[in-house]
């Protein structure tokens, strides 16, 4: 374990969510000293004989005044809260834009030196979701911060945990048939977790990857229906498909936004199952040297039944 690593203190926020989890995991097994921001005191997991590495600091991104302790000695920020579905008190403004700008504020004055930022592929001005809108807000504050900086894109991230492949796997095995949003011929660049956690790694190792922003996807571009066919390929799942008409889909999720705090669809993923989502496949290879790792072949890492 290298002394510099310990040196250099983490304050990493949104340990508790899938990508969050995986780093977390991944960086205290290289012996980073990694400090979580957590909304209420809580145990986090860590793999053995690394819970002298691991720190947790109660505070809220919405809240400026709960970062100053959290942020003291503190080298490095790993910001990676986000949030897919809006509720009325964690808002994309709020929690995107508003966020970012506070946990970006508090790190300035306590002197931070370098902040990561999770942003996502498609993030970009006038895009049509609001998640990308504020991506992109989110993005402009940290480009403008005066910190060193580095801001990822992964297109969709898949692997142990993860909601998306969840979808698609509830998707293919419940009822007689497999729906399908719209024509299903959105492509989209499956990213597996084990890529993404190592090329943050790389990240925060190489000086040379900072200032930059990074568009991070893995080796396969697959339109929707493409992957849920290899989730049910995998699973060993024969179905008829059914696609639903887009026009059909975008008053029932306007619906279930108001009936459910937790609907299966809302209209901004509508209009985002209907954007592609694809980058340079060569960049994880050729800038971060990992041989990513492809769709099916993640998927038959932990999803295939015995």
């Amino acid at each position: 374990m290298e002394n510099h690593l310990n040196q250099n203190k983490i304050l990493l926020t949104g340990a508790s969510g899938f990508i969050g989890g995986h780093i977390v995991e991944h960086l205290l097994r290289q012996g980073f000293a990694v400090r979580c921001l957590v909304r209420r005191q809580v145990q986090l997991p860590a793999p053995p004989n690394t819970q002298d590495l691991l720190e947790t600091a109660v505070g809220d991104i919405t809240d400026p005044s709960s970062l100053t302790e959290a942020l003291s000695g503190v080298h490095t920020v790993v910001h990676l809260v986000g949030i897919i579905r809006e509720t009325p008190r964690a808002t994309f403004q709020r929690i995107h834009v508003e966020g970012t700008g506070n946990l970006l504020a508090a790190a300035t004055r306590a002197g931070v030196k370098r902040f990561f930022y999770m942003s996502g592929l498609g993030a970009r001005p006038k895009a049509r979701s609001r998640y990308h809108q504020t991506k992109w807000e989110a993005e402009e504050l940290v480009r403008a911060s005066g910190l060193q900086y580095v801001i990822f894109r992964p297109s969709v991230v898949f692997g142990p945990r993860g909601d998306f492949v969840n979808t698609l796997v509830d998707l293919v095995t419940r009822g007689p048939i497999i729906p399908i949003v719209g024509n299903g011929r959105t492509p989209m660049q499956p990213v597996w977790i084990g890529d993404l956690v190592q090329a943050v790694e790389k990240t925060l190792t190489s000086p040379e990857l900072w200032n930059q922003t990074w568009e991070i996807g893995g080796p396969n571009q697959l339109s929707f229906e493409e992957m849920i066919d290899t989730v049910a390929e995998v699973l060993g799942i024969r179905k008829p498909k059914l696609h639903i008409p887009i026009p059909v889909m975008r008053p029932a999720a306007l619906m279930l936004q108001f009936l459910t705090p937790n609907p299966p669809i809302t209209l901004d993923q509508l209009i985002m199952l209907q954007e592609p989502n694809i980058c340079d496949p060569q960049t994880l290879p050729e800038k971060f040297g990992i041989d990513p790792v492809g769709f099916r072949d993640g998927l038959l890492r932990y999803l295939r039944r015995n």
